[in-house]
């Protein structure tokens, strides 16, 4: 799980982005910050799944995905990943797939 330091809050949510990076998969609003790190946030809806134990274990697997490839990254930014409902089809490599693919924009 990514260190709570690294964690979006939630009233940062709702603030209007700077850019918006889509695929079929993901929607990343990435918003610059006056911080020396980047901070993530994950969304994942009711459409997602039904089930609140499904819809937390793919935000851990993204969590967990973006505190070990995400080392790299540009410090100051702020990002919100939204989880689109087209991940139900993919297994866990190919979600760890198209999330590297998607945060390549980040670097």
């Amino acid at each position: 799980m990514l260190a709570k330091k690294y964690r979006l809050p939630i009233q940062y949510f709702y603030k209007k982005p700077g850019k918006v990076v889509r695929n079929n998969f993901f929607v990343i609003k990435i918003m610059g910050s006056a911080l020396n790190f980047s901070r993530f946030g994950v969304v994942v809806g009711n459409k997602i799944n039904k089930k609140a134990p499904k819809r937390n274990s793919l935000k851990r697997k993204v969590y967990e995905f973006i505190r070990i490839a995400g080392k790299g990254l540009e410090p100051g930014k702020d990002v919100i990943i939204t989880i689109l409902p087209a991940v139900n089809d993919l297994t866990k490599k190919d979600l760890q797939k198209e999330a590297s693919n998607i945060l390549k924009f980040l670097k």
